[in-house]
């Protein structure tokens, strides 16, 4: 079974705790835990639009992964 992550933060520090934080954070955290899993930025749900921008280094991605914007 799988995960729910939650982004809730819009820097690439890859910080979090447990299955919130950055998007490099949860999708670090994802990749070591085998599964399918799913990264909500629910955490962001107060923006319409919001920019991540990332630091240079690739984000990978292990196995199957979905991310999803909920609408608010």
């Amino acid at each position: 079974m799988g995960v729910n992550y939650t982004v809730n933060f819009t820097s690439d520090l890859g910080t979090g705790s447990g299955t919130t934080g950055s998007l490099r954070y949860c999708m670090n955290t994802a990749n070591a835990i085998a599964g399918s899993h799913t990264i909500n930025f629910s955490g962001l749900a107060a923006c319409n639009f919001f920019l991540i921008q990332l630091d240079g280094k690739v984000l990978n991605i292990i196995g199957t992964l979905t991310l999803v914007k909920q609408q608010i």
